[in-house]
């Protein structure tokens, strides 16, 4: 073969190329002949709308892998094929988290991250932030465009506060902990967290004045749990008291009881648990939790932290 045939056939691949790569590019929201159509509303109520741009996921009635489409925190209007839909809405740019989507509608949830504390230990969680989320079972795309639907996102992130008080002891330096037994992962349709997995998350405290310190959690909840129940996992909190002596002393309690009263109680999003710290005569400091209550920290878009 000549070297002008091999340029020939070479540029007509090209073009070839080109035109299959221009016409499987053709968005289907620009396709209003063939396919069907949706409009979606998201309503953010009271609260200020999130700024970003959201992703939207059709499942299609017995297909686990969504069609994709991305609008923003308004809403969004295109097409996808006529027929019946879930459909799943949230955020992209989650923090400290990935998204699971390709396991149907009800199987649509945010996963935390590994942390950084973890050091190889199974199950420990960095926070996750920054995520809006909501669903919709029953979706209709039909030749014309019809009613839009209306969605109302929520914060997928809840906020739990620990308030701190060391009573007597060594002087005090660092105050740090672990909270165990919490969800790692979220139902992103339902807003619930789901019920297979449990974790840990570890955190630092923050001085909040003479032997106070204070600790936010970025959560994807708290679940209530049953101590009778043999499948059930206990809120455990763990905490380090490192004194300027160098004494270190690790101190632990069951706070399963005060979760369930938040949770019970509709405190699910922001909590505020009291405790005291005092040390005991054989060594070491036992905690008491002292009361809990709905907290005053805005949860609406917490950011992680590692």
């Amino acid at each position: 073969m000549g070297k002008g045939n091999k340029i020939r056939d070479y540029v007509g691949g090209l073009l070839i190329g080109l035109l299959f790569t221009a016409c499987t590019s053709l968005t289907t929201d620009k396709d209003w002949t063939r396919n069907g159509k949706v409009r979606l509303v998201l309503d953010w109520g009271t609260r200020a709308a999130h700024t970003g741009v959201f992703d939207y996921y059709f499942y299609a009635d017995g297909n686990p892998v969504p069609l994709v489409r991305r609008g923003d925190a308004s809403g969004y209007e295109g097409t996808i094929p006529q027929g019946h839909y879930g459909v799943v809405v949230c955020n992209p740019d989650g923090i400290n988290l990935d998204l699971s989507m390709n396991n149907g509608y009800s199987g649509a949830r945010a996963v935390a991250r590994s942390s950084v504390f973890s050091k190889g230990t199974v199950g420990v969680i960095s926070q996750p932030g920054n995520l809006y989320g909501t669903g919709e079972e029953e979706v209709v795309a039909t030749a014309t465009v019809g009613k839009a639907i209306v969605l109302s996102p929520v914060c997928l992130i809840k906020e739990v506060t620990l308030n701190i008080r060391i009573e007597g002891g060594g002087e005090v330096t660092v105050v740090s902990g672990e909270l165990s037994g919490i969800p790692p992962e979220v139902c992103i349709p339902t807003g619930e967290p789901c019920e297979e997995n449990n974790a840990s998350v570890c955190f630092s405290t923050e001085v909040a004045g003479i032997n106070r310190y204070t600790a936010s959690l970025s959560l994807f909840g708290l679940r209530p749990g049953n101590k009778e129940a043999e499948t059930s996992v206990p809120a455990n909190l763990s905490l380090t008291v490192e004194q300027k002596d160098g004494q270190s002393f690790v101190s632990h309690t069951d706070v399963t009881d005060q979760v369930n009263e938040a949770v019970l109680n509709g405190l699910a999003a922001r909590i505020e648990l009291d405790m005291t710290v005092r040390p005991l005569e054989t060594g070491g400091y036992t905690i008491e939790v002292t009361d809990w209550h709905e907290g005053t920290a805005e949860a609406e878009g917490t950011a992680g932290t590692k």
